[in-house]
């Protein structure tokens, strides 16, 4: 017994998370200086715009079952396989995020648009 080889210790640095889309400052410069107690009216959307809500309810459903996954195979020492549930997770929680930041995009200019009257 006495020379047994330590395991190698894996390094784990911790994960950059992506850079998600930002709202344009203008129109967030605009939408908060509406009043917070102000009743609002949607104008049109398109699909697309809709489809955000549910793409992005998917990334985010899929980012917590990786996030899952990951956490399983770390604990049962699979470290290479938990990374790479980690960095998926990750890339479907910062898409999923993407998508809700277009789709409140595209409700903000919506509701922008009609408060002006067009």
């Amino acid at each position: 017994m006495g020379d047994e080889e330590k395991p190698a210790v894996v390094p784990v640095e911790p994960a950059k998370f992506p850079e998600g889309y930002e709202f344009p400052r203008e129109l967030l410069a605009e939408w908060v200086n509406i009043p917070g107690d102000e009743p609002l009216t949607i104008g049109p959307l398109t699909r697309a715009d809709l489809d955000q809500l549910l793409f992005s309810t998917g990334d985010l459903v899929r980012g917590a079952a990786l996030l899952r996954s990951a956490l399983i195979q770390f604990s049962t020492g699979n470290l290479e396989g938990s990374m790479n549930a980690l960095e998926s997770a990750t890339n479907a929680l910062t898409d999923g995020e993407t998508r809700n930041r277009l789709l409140f995009k595209a409700i903000m200019a919506s509701v922008l648009k009609v408060r002006r009257g067009g």
